[in-house]
C-alpha cells in the first residue's frame, strides 16, 4: 500500500512538472484553453493569460495581454498578441499585430501586420505583405519567400524562390535554390549574400546599401541562430516508419505511456541518470568490459527509439486533449510532431520540457519490456 502511495506521489509531482513545462503558465493569471473542430472568438472576447488552442479551424479576433500558441489545419489571427505567439497549421494569417516573437510550422504563411520581435517559419510558403512591419530579423526555411513588407532586421532564407521586393534595415542571407529577386520596391540598407544555380534578378529601382556577393553552391555556411529542418523530417520519417512496421503493438506501449506518464517518467529519469554509471561501473573491470558494451549499445538504442518516437507520442497525447480519444493517425502524428519540434526550439522551458517528454517514452519502453520479460 506504501509502495502504491508513493507511486501516486511521485506521478502527480512529474505530472505536474511536466504540465508546468509543456505550458508555461503565467503565475498571475490563468490560461485560456480552447479546443472544438471550429474555435472562434469575437472582439469583445478579451483574453487574460496566456491563449491555447487546438482544433480543425481556429479564427481569433480578440485582444491577448500574454502569449498565444494555436494548432489547428487553419489559422486566422486578427486579433492583438502582447508577447509570443506560435502557430502550427496548414494554412496560418497574422493579420493582428504581435508584440514580440511570431514562430509558424505551416504550409503557407501570411504576415500582414505590425511584429515587434523576430519572425521564424518553417513551411511551405511565406507572403509578408506590404502593410508588414517587422522590427526583427525574418528567418525562413520552406518553399518560396515573398517579402514586400518592412523588416528592420536581417533577412535569412532557404528556399526554392526568394523575392524581395521591400525594405530592409541590415542584411540578406539567402538561398535560392530556383531564383533570387530583387524587385523594384527593394531597399536593402545591408549586404546581399545569396546562392543560387541562376545570377540574382535585379530590378533597375532595386536599392542596395551594400554589396551583393554570390556565393557557390553548396558553399554558404548556415549561422547558428538558423533552424534546422533535418530533425522534423528525421522524427515525421521515422514516426511513419514505426507506425506501420509495429502498428497495434506501438498503440499500446504509448498509450500505456500515457496513462501513467508519472511513473513512465520516474522510471525514465531514473535509467537516464543510473545507466551511465552501472556502464562505467562494468568497463571498470575486464569481466564486465563486454557484457558493458552490449548494454551501452542497448542504452543508446533505447535513448535513440525513444527520441524517434515522442512526436508520435505527443500526437496521441494532443488527440485525446482535442477530442477525448486517443489516435496516432497520420494526421495526429504530423501533428504531435510538429508541436514537438516548436517545443524543442523554445529555449530553456522548451529544452526541459522535451527532455521530459523523451524520459516518459523511454520509461514507458522500459516498463514494458520489463513485463514481457518476468
Amino acid at each position: 500500500m506504501n509502495i502504491r502511495n508513493t507511486t501516486m506521489k511521485y506521478s502527480l509531482i512529474l505530472g505536474s512538472l511536466f504540465l508546468f513545462c509543456l505550458f508555461p503558465l503565467s503565475l498571475f493569471a490563468a490560461p485560456v484553453i480552447r479546443t472544438g473542430d471550429q474555435v472562434s472568438l469575437k472582439e469583445d472576447q478579451g483574453v487574460t493569460g496566456d491563449f491555447y488552442a487546438v482544433g480543425r479551424s481556429v479564427s481569433n479576433s480578440s485582444q491577448m495581454d500574454a502569449d498565444a500558441y494555436i494548432i489547428a489545419a487553419s489559422i486566422v489571427q486578427n486579433g492583438e498578441v502582447a508577447a509570443d505567439l506560435l502557430m502550427i497549421a496548414a494554412t496560418a494569417q497574422v493579420l493582428g499585430p504581435v508584440g514580440d516573437d511570431v514562430r509558424i510550422v505551416a504550409g503557407n504563411a501570411v504576415v500582414s501586420d505590425h511584429v515587434a520581435g523576430d519572425v521564424v517559419v518553417v513551411g511551405g510558403e511565406l507572403t509578408i505583405l506590404s502593410t508588414a512591419e517587422i522590427d526583427g530579423d525574418v528567418i525562413f526555411y520552406g518553399g518560396s519567400l515573398d517579402l514586400a513588407g518592412k523588416v528592420g532586421g536581417s533577412v535569412f532564407a532557404r528556399a526554392e524562390d526568394v523575392r524581395i521586393d521591400g525594405t530592409v534595415g541590415k542584411d540578406i542571407d539567402a538561398v535560392g535554390a530556383r531564383s533570387v529577386t530583387l524587385g523594384a520596391h527593394a531597399d536593402v540598407a545591408g549586404d546581399v549574400v545569396y546562392e543560387s544555380h541562376a545570377e540574382i534578378v535585379r530590378a533597375l529601382d532595386a536599392n542596395v546599401g551594400g554589396t551583393v556577393t554570390r556565393n557557390e553552391t553548396g558553399a554558404l555556411d548556415e549561422p547558428s541562430s538558423a533552424p534546422s529542418i533535418l530533425p522534423l523530417v528525421v522524427l515525421l520519417f521515422s514516426g511513419f516508419a514505426a507506425r506501420f512496421v509495429f502498428g497495434a503493438h506501438l498503440a499500446t506501449l504509448l498509450t500505456r505511456t500515457q496513462n501513467s506518464f508519472g511513473m513512465s517518467a520516474l522510471v525514465g529519469f531514473a535509467a537516464f541518470i543510473l545507466a551511465p554509471v552501472a556502464l562505467a561501473l562494468a568497463f571498470a573491470s575486464m569481466v564486465g568490459a563486454a557484457i558493458g558494451l552490449v548494454l551501452l549499445l542497448a542504452y543508446l538504442f533505447a535513448v535513440i527509439v525513444a527520441i524517434l518516437l515522442s512526436g508520435v507520442f505527443v500526437g496521441g497525447a494532443i488527440s485525446h486533449y482535442a477530442t477525448g480519444a486517443t489516435s496516432y493517425s497520420i494526421f495526429w502524428m504530423t501533428i504531435g510532431t510538429l508541436v514537438l519540434y516548436a517545443l524543442s526550439m523554445l529555449p530553456y522551458i522548451g529544452l526541459l520540457a522535451t527532455l521530459l517528454i523523451i524520459l516518459m517514452v523511454l520509461g514507458g519502453m522500459i516498463i514494458k519490456l520489463y513485463e514481457l520479460i518476468k
